[in-house]
């Protein structure tokens, strides 16, 4: 990926983990969701999903939550990442 699509990526990451700030999502469903909203140029892999939320989580934009029984691990955006959203439309 570029450079700028790495900022797409994280950006429309941003964009749909804020729409549903609750709920913590897999990565392969958010991995989908960009995929049909077609925010980023180019294929996105899983990899470059993972990339991005490892990125998002060093700057607090988002968030690790284990599932309790699997040890499954989903995604969600934190406040931080919350207002981040708002302030960049």
């Amino acid at each position: 990926m570029t450079p700028e699509q790495r900022q797409q990526l994280r950006q429309s990451i941003i964009e749909n983990l804020a729409r549903q700030p609750a709920v913590a999502f897999p990565a392969d469903a958010i991995r989908r969701r960009i995929e049909r909203s077609r925010d980023v140029d180019g294929a996105v892999g899983m990899g470059d999903v993972l990339d991005a939320l490892a990125f998002l989580e060093g700057y607090g934009f988002a968030k690790r939550v284990r599932r309790p029984l699997s040890g499954l691990q989903d995604w969600q955006i934190t406040s931080e990442g919350v207002a981040y959203w708002e302030s960049n439309p």
